[in-house]
Formats: structure tokens, sequence, C-alpha cells
């Protein structure tokens, strides 16, 4: 979705969030030293939820402070997330891999090529064929309960800079529907790496 600019990137996204019926506000921050990765959801009542992925590992902090870890393809997806938008463009994935037909995604009518990741991941990159602009990524994880599929709609791509970002994304990962509505990216702008740290509770 964006090229690497030298040694460092940051982006800070801003927008609205739904799930479940749920509407918040969110805003993302992400830094690709380290591939770090953080969302922080503010609900309506004030509560404030932050899923914080340091390079290493993946976690949720609630309103009350607790920590909750995530493990298996939950964070194995977003570890993979965070590492992909910091180090590479969607092209150079797709260079690994292999165009294996054509699909409609909504509006779009587009290229799927496919890749292996790893062992146990196949993943998808729908390239619409005008823009060639990422329409939809999917990444299907071999489990021993069976395929867990991740998938992404990216919608309303717009300028920021230079670069090409999607303003409504559209994420179903086993059965829940999240919808991110963007209205601001910002590039490289001064963040502090602390956003990043697990809280005191996980650290002692």
């Amino acid at each position: 979705m964006f090229k690497k600019l030298g040694t460092r990137m940051v982006l800070l996204w801003l927008g609205g969030f739904l799930a479940a019926g749920l509407r918040a506000q969110q805003t993302t921050a992400q830094a690709d030293a380290g591939n770090k990765l953080l969302t922080k959801v503010t609900l309506p009542n004030g509560v404030v939820i932050r899923e914080v992925c340091d390079g290493k590992e993946v976690w949720i902090e609630d309103a009350r402070g607790g920590y909750h870890q995530f493990t298996g393809p939950s964070q194995a997806f977003r570890l993979r997330q965070a590492a992909l938008l910091a180090n590479m463009t969607t092209f150079d994935q797709a260079a690994n891999g292999k165009l294996i037909g054509v699909q409609q995604v909504g509006a779009h009518k587009t290229y799927v090529v496919e890749f292996t990741g790893s062992k146990n991941l196949t993943s998808r990159l729908y390239f619409d064929q005008d823009t060639w602009l990422v329409a939809r990524t999917e990444d299907v994880f071999t489990t021993p309960d069976g395929p867990y599929l991740v998938r992404m709609d990216l919608e309303d791509y717009r300028d920021v800079d230079g670069l090409k970002f999607p303003f409504r994304i559209k994420r179903m990962e086993k059965g829940a529907v999240t919808t991110v509505r963007l209205t601001q990216i910002s590039v490289n702008p001064e963040i502090d790496d602390t956003i990043f740290l697990k809280p005191e509770t996980a650290r002692n």
C-alpha cells in the first residue's frame, strides 16, 4: 500500500471504527523500526482499548489495565501485517507469487495472485485490473482446527504525500467483521516509541 521511505517510516491513521454494531474512534500508529503497530480504540463512553504489536508479540490492553496476549494464527496474522507494512510494497509480495485467475471483488475486476509465506500460510492479493491497487487481501493459516481465514477489503484510495492509501478497510476474521473509515493519514509524524511498550503489569 505504500513504499518504504529511507530507513524509517511512521504513519498515523485517524478514523471511525465499527464492529458488531459498536461505533468508536480509532487511532493507529505504525513505525517500521522493529515492525511496530498500535491501534487505540476510544469507545463512546470514553473507555480506551489498545492493541499493540512490538514486532515480537501482540496483545490487547483493556480499560482496567488488563493484558491479554494474542496467540496462534490471530497473533501470526498481526505480526505479519506489521512486518509487511514496514518492509515492502504489495508488489514486492506479488513478485514471489503466481497469477491464479481473475475474480470480481465488489465493483473491481481483479487479478488474483497467490503466494506461500510459510508452510502454514497461503496468501492472496487481488489487484484491480485498471489501477493495480489492491482491492482485497486474504491470509489462510493452516491450524489443527482447520483453516483460519483473515480477509481485508480495501476501498477509497487517496493520495497522501505522493503515496496511495485506502481510507476504507473492512476486515473479516473468524466470523467477526470490522470496518474502519479513515479521515486522516499522516506520514512521518513525531511519535514516542514508548507507546509500543508492554504495560507495567505485563513486565513485572
